[in-house]
């Protein structure tokens, strides 16, 4: 098993709300990570105001759709670990040290993942992984 990155969500249980960031000590699992467009949209994201908070938890609810979507996936196929790189990268420290360090191993991240999801229609992590079904009649 690979080497996990720096930071994780640990994701929890099925049930649960709530899910934190965790950091790994160089531990090893399986992960899954998205590919997202990040857009123009304002989003949560882990800051040095607010890692600690996130290391205590993160109300799913307070996540944009995107995101949401992609611990469903997770949850559903039992995996219980997400790297989001807004999330799991600080993205305000002093110098940009944190996303220096991250952004390097960025290719293994993404190359050791279990799986990445690509949210490809998506101009935002609010538009989701999922489209509506369109109804038949709309589409002629």
């Amino acid at each position: 098993m690979p080497v996990l990155p720096t930071r994780f969500l640990d994701l929890g249980l099925e049930g649960s709300n709530t899910i934190r960031l965790w950091e790994t000590g160089g531990a090893k699992g399986q992960y899954i990570s998205p590919s997202y467009c990040w857009g123009t949209a304002s989003f949560i994201r882990t800051t040095i105001a607010n890692i600690n908070e996130h290391k205590q938890g993160i109300n799913i609810k307070q996540l944009p759709k995107t995101f949401q979507d992609c611990i469903f996936v997770c949850r559903t196929l039992g995996v219980q670990y997400l790297w989001i790189d807004a999330v799991c990268i600080i993205q305000d420290d002093i110098d940009g040290a944190d996303w220096k360090r991250e952004s390097i191993r960025m290719a293994d991240i993404y190359r050791h993942s279990l799986l990445t999801i690509s949210a490809t229609w998506g101009y935002d992590p609010d538009s989701g992984l999922f489209r509506q079904q369109m109804d038949a009649k709309s589409d002629q």
